[in-house]
This record gives C-alpha cells, structure tokens and sequence, in this order.
C-alpha cells in the first residue's frame, strides 16, 4: 500500500528534526513496536480504520504539524515553537491505540473498557512517559509532550484528558482533526 511505504519514509526523515536524539527515539519506538504500530488500525470505523491505518494516521499528523512549521505564514511564531516537542507528540500521541485498536482477519476491533474507561490519549501518555523516561528527557520536555497528548482531542467532551494551552498543542489538535476527517 503506498501510504504506508510513504509514511515508513517520513518516519526515517531526519530533516524536520532539530535534535537527531529525538528523532532517533520515535524511530527506536517505532521499530521496538513495529508489529503492532504498523499493523493496527486508527479507529474501527471512519477514519484509518484499516491495517496499517494507525501508522497512516500518525505519519498525516506528523506531516501537517511539519507543514505548519515550515508555513512562511507561521512568523509571528517563529522562535516560540518547540518542533521537536510538537514532532514528537504527533508521532506518539495515538500510540495508546496500539492497545486499543486490533485487527480480528480483516475487520478491526476494539477493547472498548480500555478506550472507554481510560482513554487512548491517557494510555498514549502512559506509553511516553516511560519512554521519556528510560531514555532521560528533561522535564521541561516531557511536560510539553505529555500536555499535547493528553490535549490533543482539544476538548473535554470530545475525549482531551486536559484543554491545550501551548502553541505546540493547539497546532496538534488541528493537524490530528485535519488526518481524522480525511476520507479513507
């Protein structure tokens, strides 16, 4: 399927990254994942609700959050955006639906007591953390990170654990509503 050749590429990508270290994690996260990340679905119904959909999803994000970046339009937010915070949220902020979504033959499902009762971007959350953790990013970081995950439904009602209050987050709210309203 080209999308996910086109999304394994932009996950080798190192040019959008300040920091090679970072880039160099989500790659480690996603290889240490490979089965499940590139092989799970996004959702089981609407958007990337499909093998391999979970990966397309997080590839679109990652690429509109680069966009954006790259926007001459962004000027007045030049300086103030930290990239590799935002860089690294899009490529982990679905990583909870890894346990979430699966694929049953052809067919996706869910563990629905897990996404109702917890939430994929709670259990994303969880998922970097320990990552953060074990390859020793600062706190400041982390911080930044975690609030676009945990805010990145933007609002409460529509599943955000917390309301985005950073550029960073509000930026992936808009590119993670851009992907998911995508017709497949």
């Amino acid at each position: 399927m080209p999308q996910i050749v086109a999304a394994k590429r932009l996950l080798d990508d190192p040019s959008p990254w300040e920091d090679p270290r970072i880039h160099g994690i989500v790659r480690g996260f996603a290889e240490d994942n490979a089965l499940r990340f590139f092989n799970a679905p996004a959702a089981t119904s609407k958007h990337h609700s499909w093998r391999g959909g979970l990966l397309v999803h997080t590839a679109e994000v990652a690429a509109n959050c680069t966009g954006i970046l790259q926007s001459p339009m962004n000027g007045p937010y030049r300086g103030r955006i930290n990239s590799d915070a935002l860089l690294l949220a899009a490529w982990l902020h679905d990583a909870g639906k890894m346990d979430v979504y699966r694929m049953e033959g052809e067919n996706p499902a869910a563990d629905r007591a897990a996404d109702s009762m917890v939430g994929h971007p709670t259990i994303s959350n969880l998922i970097f953390s320990e990552l953060a953790r074990n390859k020793g990013l600062g706190t400041d970081l982390r911080s930044l990170v975690s609030h676009c995950i945990l805010s990145h439904h933007e609002r409460r009602e529509w599943g955000a654990v917390v309301e985005p209050q950073t550029i960073e987050a509000h930026i992936l709210c808009r590119a993670d509503f851009i992907s998911s309203r995508m017709p497949d």
